[in-house]
């Protein structure tokens, strides 16, 4: 395999690094730095990355320096920033319930009360693209990172479903859910997506089949709220309820 590229991931904090395969297809592989602050020895980092991933070789020093360095300052940044209004977008006709916007900036992805959700390209023309197929209120809606190449939906009629963000077709229908999906969203490799609802569980699937692959039960009340680690193996997910 041949490193292509190296991407950063600012929260938690962490490299992806993407190569090619000898046949030509991608290969992506995640390294988490949770513990990267201020008082990290980046020299001794580089040197330990270079030495336990086959892909990273002394070719990669400099850059890396680059990167980690970056990363430990994008940390360190002020939090009084300051904030000017950039643009003002009309998507739809009813309320809006969520949005998201890729790592970029580049695209907005939002969700209504009129069944349906928008993708919105901010570079150019505002170019959007409509997501159909809800049967009830889109409540929910989150973008894989760091690509954005696709979108997950949850919605009062009890399902998700994963889009490709260039077409717009939906990939997948996540259907088990007894109850209005609450809250969706993918772990850091892309490869699942988790979601919550009304009916006391949270779930989390596989991307690329569409199987429920945990049912997570035990809350008295409706799920709310959920969370994936950072990790790219996403082990563990926390989960939050209505009750008090």
């Amino acid at each position: 395999m041949r490193l292509q590229q190296i991407y950063v991931r600012h929260y938690p904090p962490g490299l992806r690094l993407s190569c090619r395969q000898s046949n030509g297809t991608c290969h992506h592989k995640s390294i988490d730095l949770v513990s990267l602050g201020p008082e990290t020895n980046v020299r001794l980092l580089v040197s330990q990355l270079i030495e336990k991933e086959s892909l990273l070789t002394k070719v990669h020093i400099h850059r890396l320096y680059d990167i980690l360095h970056g990363l430990i300052d994008k940390q360190c940044l002020a939090q009084d920033m300051e904030y000017a209004l950039a643009r003002t977008i009309k998507a739809h006709m009813q309320p809006l319930t969520n949005v998201a916007i890729s790592k970029h900036g580049t695209l907005v992805a939002t969700a209504s009360y009129d069944k349906t959700a928008k993708l919105i390209r901010l570079q150019g023309q505002e170019d959007k693209v409509v997501l159909r197929g809800h049967e009830g209120v889109v409540y929910c809606v989150a973008l894989n990172t760091p690509y954005s190449s696709l979108a997950v939906t949850g919605s009062f009629d009890k399902t998700c479903r994963v889009w490709d963000t260039t077409t717009g077709m939906c990939k997948q229908v996540l259907t088990g859910h007894e109850g209005e999906v609450v809250s969706v969203g993918f772990n850091a490799s892309g490869s699942r997506v988790g979601s919550c609802s009304m009916d006391c569980t949270a779930t989390v699937w596989d991307v690329e089949t569409g199987k429920a692959e945990f049912d997570l039960t035990g809350h008295a009340a409706e799920v709310a709220c959920f969370a994936f680690d950072g990790s790219k193996s996403s082990s563990f997910m926390a989960t939050g309820t209505f009750r008090l």
